[in-house]
């Protein structure tokens, strides 16, 4: 069942303004020119353009005129060179680009899992407080309830987390 109406676009559109706010605009020109380059065309287009110059420079050498770039193809070697140096550099901004991106989304989701938990907290302890209130019902003693209305200290759940793998690899 899609949820839809005002809500719902309106975290849409702060989700895509967080995704976008984060691009600077040499980063932007960057990710244009990597999503460009980074396809099949690309691929077949480099491949023809070597095939190409080696084409040419044999057809040249084999019909008695000196190549431009005679075997083993200096220039060739070089252009090749260049291009996988920038092509590198372009791949390692861009994987630098979704690093950060993802340690912002994992920041995010930390904070909104925590308000959850808050909010969850908060809502279990007014529940509580409608029953203890209500004549119509025992107030029996739920201490499970009662726990579950403190809010977790991400902080403590980290240290539990940790001190739960460290016994695990002791076991193991």
């Amino acid at each position: 069942m899609a949820t839809t109406g005002k809500p719902l676009e309106q975290s849409a559109r702060a989700i895509a303004e967080i995704e976008t706010e984060s691009l600077s605009q040499g980063q932007e020109v960057l990710e244009r020119l990597t999503h460009r380059i980074g396809t099949p065309r690309s691929v077949w287009v480099c491949l023809g353009v070597v095939f190409v110059w080696i084409a040419l420079n044999v057809g040249i050498h084999l019909a008695g005129g000196t190549p431009p770039d005679p075997y083993p193809f200096p220039f060739l070697q070089s252009a090749g060179t260049i291009a996988a140096v920038v092509m590198t550099l372009l791949i390692f901004s861009a994987e630098r680009r979704l690093s950060d991106s993802e340690q912002r989304r994992s920041r995010l989701m930390l904070h909104l899992t925590v308000l959850t938990e808050q909010k969850t907290a908060k809502i279990i302890e007014l529940l509580e407080g409608l029953r203890r209130d209500d004549p119509h019902l025992h107030d029996l003693d739920d201490p499970h309830a009662h726990a579950l209305t403190q809010p977790t200290n991400p902080a403590d759940a980290l240290e539990a987390l940790d001190r739960s793998a460290r016994q695990l690899r002791r076991e193991n």
